[in-house]
């Protein structure tokens, strides 16, 4: 099946009559959520074969590389001059901390495919599961903090009290 004829991720992680996310912002990060959830979901797939079928430590490989990838745009994207995190920062400096957490995360995430492709070259295949499914677990988690810090940019009303 195509990528193009798979169902994309639902749309749901941001509910835009609650969040005035300015649209090209709005277009930018949903683009990059699909880029990383369809990187997710074929990876999953890889990882879920039986072991002892043909290819599979390749197709892991190879889904684990395109991960890599997806991250790699991904991080210029979001973290480099003029991306995301910057803009959140001008517009919301009290989101810093999550900004860094964030960061910390993308170094933890790339540095979980490294030690994915290493296993899948030598380890057995229950390491091999073992850390490509840290890879799929640190990418779901970046995903959600990385929903929440839009929402809690976008949508959350700091007030004074009376």
């Amino acid at each position: 099946m195509s990528s193009d004829a798979r169902p994309h991720e639902p749309s749901g992680w941001l509910h835009e009559e609650h969040v005035d996310v300015p649209e090209p912002t709005r277009d930018n990060v949903a683009r990059r959520r699909r880029v990383l959830y369809d990187a997710m979901r074929d990876l999953e797939v890889a990882v879920s074969r039986p072991s002892s079928s043909p290819g599979w430590r390749q197709h892991l490989h190879d889904a684990v590389t395109h991960i890599q990838g997806a991250l790699e745009n991904h991080v210029q994207e979001v973290a480099g001059d003029g991306g995301l995190y910057e803009e959140i920062l001008f517009r919301e400096p009290r989101m810093a901390y999550a900004v860094d957490s964030l960061k910390a995360g993308l170094a933890k995430l790339t540095e979980s495919c490294t030690k994915a492709l290493k296993a899948i070259d030598t380890a057995d295949s229950d390491e091999v599961r073992k850390r490509v499914n840290s890879v799929l677990l640190r990418l779901a988690q970046h995903r959600q903090k990385g929903a929440e810090l839009i929402y809690d940019t976008y949508a959350v009303d700091i007030a004074t009290g009376d």
